[in-house]
Parts: structure tokens; sequence; C-alpha cells
């Protein structure tokens, strides 16, 4: 495994709807029961509707502030950082760490990272395998 990961992060669009990182509140995370993420879209103020991030499975999920993670965001855009909060790549450090730490067991198998960017300033960070279902659950 190399120690030199570079980084690609590609704009995530599973929905046809826009919505920006300033609009995106997280507030539930039931992952261990395999329900998913839960965020309500705020607009004006006002909750408008919440989305629903499912994951049959993951590897691992961490959440950190984004304020500890100064190196992670110099690796995006300031457009991109603007125009979504919802984030992949099929290559980055931490892929590289859990296939290290599953003594290369995980070395062939098509993972992909997830970062998901809320207004609460947390970053989300999901490896899978299986891609996400992504809904809204209301439609104000």
């Amino acid at each position: 495994m190399s120690t030199e990961i570079k980084t690609t992060w590609k704009s995530w669009k599973p929905i046809s709807d826009d919505f920006r990182l300033s609009e995106l509140t997280a507030i539930d995370y039931p992952l261990k029961e395999k329900a998913g993420i839960v965020f309500d879209v705020i607009e004006e103020g006002k909750i408008k509707r919440t989305l629903q991030i499912k994951f049959s499975t993951f590897i691992t999920f961490r959440i950190a502030d984004e304020s500890h993670r100064y190196t992670n965001l110099q690796e995006f855009s300031h457009d991109q950082l603007l125009s979504g909060s919802l984030f992949y790549s099929d290559k980055s450090e931490y892929i590289d760490w859990i296939t290290s730490q599953s003594s290369l067991v995980m070395e062939n198998w098509s993972l992909k990272h997830y970062i998901i960017a809320t207004t609460d300033t947390e970053w989300i960070d999901i490896i899978t395998k299986d891609e996400p279902e992504v809904a809204w659950l209301t439609n104000n």
C-alpha cells in the first residue's frame, strides 16, 4: 500500500434536486439499524424537505468537525464546497487505511468513500461497497 494517495473528489448528485451546503443539517444517524442518515433541508430558516441517504451495508463510518479536517478541505475546490454537500471518491487515504487494517482482505474490493458535509460543520465519512439509496421523505 502506498503512503501517498492522491484523492480526487467528485460531486455526488444522486437526486435531481439541487440543495447546497448551507441548507443541509444532520438530524439523525441510525446507521446501526441500517436505516441510513436523515437530513432536514433548510430554506429561508424553515425545514422544507427531509432527505434520507440509506446504506444497506457500510465498512466504516465516522463524523468529524470540519475545523479538524483542514487538510481534507484543501482537496476540494471552492466551487465544489459552494455547489453541494455530497461527494465521493474511489481512492482516498481513508480507503487505503481501512484496507490496510483488514490485512489487505479488502484490497480488490470496489470501495467508495462518501463525504456528506453539513451546515452543523460536521463531515460524515462512509466507506461502502454498495451504492446508497437516496430519497426525499417529505416534500413541502
